[in-house]
């Protein structure tokens, strides 16, 4: 009605709460990684650098995928 395409901003909104719960259980995730590599190797800083390394891995990979839509989408 009022020429505003609402069919963006829901996905917009969408895609903003997808984000959240994927960020809360590769948190969530991490952790867990970081507290069974300490209770059954006696070894919680190989679990930490795992964790730091798989965000960073994450991430890359995650801003290499928006720089391709934005060049290309």
């Amino acid at each position: 009605m009022l020429g505003i395409p609402t069919s963006k901003l829901i996905h917009k909104a969408s895609l903003e709460i997808d984000n959240k719960i994927m960020t809360t259980y590769s948190l969530l995730l991490g952790i867990l990684v970081i507290i069974i590599s300490w209770k059954f190797f006696n070894d919680w800083a190989s679990g930490l650098a795992g964790f730091i390394y798989g965000g960073i891995l994450f991430w890359s990979i995650k801003l290499f995928v928006q720089l391709i839509k934005t060049l290309f989408g």
